[in-house]
């Protein structure tokens, strides 16, 4: 493995323990750069201030919360992880009023690298085994 690798890996540690871990969004612009993309959700606003907004929405839902990764592969400016996510439903999630069920699930996620930052995330989340732990699904709208 080169330094380079080393580095990249060290910084998404990083980035897991501080962003999701320690819920502490001071040094967030270390980690998501200006034009940063989510494409789990295009909806919403987009750049480091759209992602704290959606990270938050998704914390709030779950304390403890705890990310784990447990492999990352890096090959030039695209990084794959898979982790692990433990937490306890105690706020609304897509709906789902608290549950206080504490669950675990999957999520394999691929960023792209740019100047050093990320610059844009493709996670797939198992969302069938969350919404299997907490006994719903979210509601379906009808439009």
């Amino acid at each position: 493995m080169t330094q380079h690798q080393d580095s990249i890996k060290q910084f998404l540690h990083n980035y897991i323990d501080e962003i999701w871990n320690k819920r502490d969004f001071s040094k967030a612009a270390t980690y998501w750069g200006t034009d940063f993309k989510n494409a789990f959700a295009p909806e919403f606003e987009q750049g480091p201030e759209g992602m704290k907004v959606q990270v938050e929405y998704f914390l709030n839902a779950f304390n403890p919360f705890h990310f784990e990764i447990k492999d990352i592969m890096v090959e030039d400016d695209k990084v794959t992880m898979w982790v692990q996510i433990r937490g306890t439903h105690t706020g609304e999630l897509f709906g789902i009023k608290p549950t206080n069920k504490e669950v675990k699930f999957r999520e394999a996620v691929w960023h792209k690298l740019k100047d050093g930052k990320l610059d844009e995330v493709y996670p797939v989340v198992d969302l069938n085994s969350l919404f299997e732990q907490l006994g719903q699904y979210p509601a379906l709208e009808n439009k």
